[in-house]
Parts: structure tokens; C-alpha cells; sequence
């Protein structure tokens, strides 16, 4: 098995463990959502209860109006204790979509590389067309072979795509595979580059905090839009093997698993 063989099993193997490792992270906190948020509620009802009738809190509180009797835990202040739970429950569950998010996006931006370097190390001269204006020093062109200026171009190449935008990568794997339009390994799929690029985008809005602990609004997380993310890393594999015929290798894959 080649290198470049290796490593598109290697990249498929890591696209299905990882996403059976995020939606069990995704699913601990949902199957258990119902008792966390009751357990909200009976805290919130508590800080609440204390800081209005405990005596040591007893002038902290603006007192009613004509009324020297000590103020009394109520049903207005259960209802704000409950929408204050509420409120933090909401809260937990848009950093939970923010922190799915998050890894996933981590998870598919190494997945679109790492094709991406299967297609270099496989075939290395597809790469022409974006090395063919890079400077090649004059003691390089004289005392090395035109395979190994191609291989030390494509390998600072390569270190400066893996900097790019996920939709970038996702571009230049596209331009070595070259699929018709609108093609698909799968039936039920469409790789869709603005979906891709919104997904980018609200990566970009939890990092920088503007998205953090609200509901996401560029790029919402379900079952549906995960289940799309993993048919992408799924497309992506098989733009490789439509292009150079490379092919999946079940024995091989297991023995990856069994490694991690």
C-alpha cells in the first residue's frame, strides 16, 4: 500500500470514528437535558429564596412600599427563578451547538487537507497549475531533478493551504478531481460551497465570541445539518477516489481503530 493509499484510508477512518465521538459527546448532554434543566430550576429557586428571606441578606432588598413586615419568598419570584432557569438552559445548549460545532468544523477542515495532500503525494504533477508561478532558487534549478523542485514546491504549498478557509481547501481538491456538475457519490447529496461557507462563517462568530452561549443563527446545529457535515467529509473521499481510483480498505481501516 502506497503512502498516498495509507493515508486516504487513514482520513476516512478518522472522519467516522471522530463523528461517532462528537455526536456520543452531543448525545450525553441531551438524554440527560431533562434533569439538568429541573436541576436548574431548583437552584435558581433557591438563590432566589435566600437572598429574599435569609436574615443576612435582609438589607440588600428593596423593601415594598409602606410595608415593615419581613418580605416572603412568592409566586412572582418563582416565576422569575423559573425563567431565569430557562434562560441559563438555553444559554448551556447554544454553547453545547457552539462546542459541536466547533469540533466538527476542526474535524472536516483536517479531513478537506488531508485529501488534499493524498492527491499530492499520489499524483504530484495535478499540482502544476498552482505552483507553475513560484520562484524556484537558481542553485535548485541547477543541482536538483525538475521531480524534486516539484516536490519541495508542493510541500511549502501545501503548508500554506493548510492556512486557507475550509471552503479553499474543499476548492483545490475539486480543481484536482475535477467531478461533473452536480456530482455525487451518494443519492441523497449535493455539496452545496455556501453552506460551506456559512458553516466557516459561524466558526468564525463563536471564536471571536459573538455567537457563544446563543442560539446559532448562520449555521443552526441538528441531527440534519451533522448528518450533512458528515455526507461533505464523505463527498470529499469520494471526489479522491472518482479522480485516482484509490480505494477503501476495510482490513486496514479496522487496524487504524484498533491503533486508537
Amino acid at each position: 500500500m502506497t503512502d498516498a493509499e495509507k493515508l486516504f484510508n487513514e482520513t476516512y477512518a478518522r472522519l467516522l470514528s471522530a463523528y461517532s465521538i462528537i455526536l456520543g459527546f452531543r448525545q450525553s448532554f441531551t438524554e440527560v437535558s431533562g434533569a439538568v434543566k429541573n436541576q436548574l430550576h431548583v437552584k435558581a429557586e433557591t438563590v432566589f429564596r435566600t437572598l429574599i428571606e435569609d436574615p443576612q441578606w435582609k438589607d440588600l432588598l428593596i423593601s415594598e412600599p409602606g410595608s415593615e413586615s419581613a418580605r416572603v419568598f412568592g409566586d412572582q419570584d418563582r416565576q422569575l427563578a423559573k425563567k431565569s432557569a430557562e434562560a441559563l438552559f438555553k444559554q448551556n445548549y447554544g454553547s453545547l451547538d457552539a462546542a459541536t460545532l466547533i469540533f466538527f468544523h476542526s474535524l472536516l477542515d483536517a479531513i478537506a487537507f488531508d485529501y488534499c495532500r493524498v492527491t499530492a503525494l499520489h499524483a504530484p504533477q495535478d499540482w502544476e497549475d498552482d505552483i507553475e508561478n513560484a520562484k524556484v532558487p537558481l542553485l535548485d534549478a541547477k543541482n536538483k531533478s525538475y521531480d524534486q523542485i516539484l516536490r519541495a514546491r508542493l510541500d511549502r504549498h501545501m503548508e500554506n493551504l493548510e492556512r486557507e478557509s475550509l471552503r479553499r481547501k474543499i476548492d483545490r481538491l475539486q480543481a484536482r478531481c475535477q467531478p461533473p456538475p452536480d456530482w455525487s457519490p451518494m443519492y441523497d447529496y449535493i455539496y452545496d460551497g455556501k453552506t460551506i461557507e456559512a458553516f466557516d462563517e459561524q466558526r468564525h462568530a463563536i471564536i471571536h465570541g459573538k455567537a457563544l452561549g446563543k442560539p446559532l443563527g448562520i449555521f443552526p446545529i441538528s441531527d440534519r445539518s451533522l448528518h450533512y457535515l458528515l455526507k461533505t467529509g464523505t463527498y470529499l473521499m469520494g471526489l479522491v477516489n472518482f479522480k485516482y481510483k484509490l480505494r477503501l480498505d476495510p482490513n486496514y481501516i479496522g487496524r487504524v481503530w484498533q491503533k486508537a
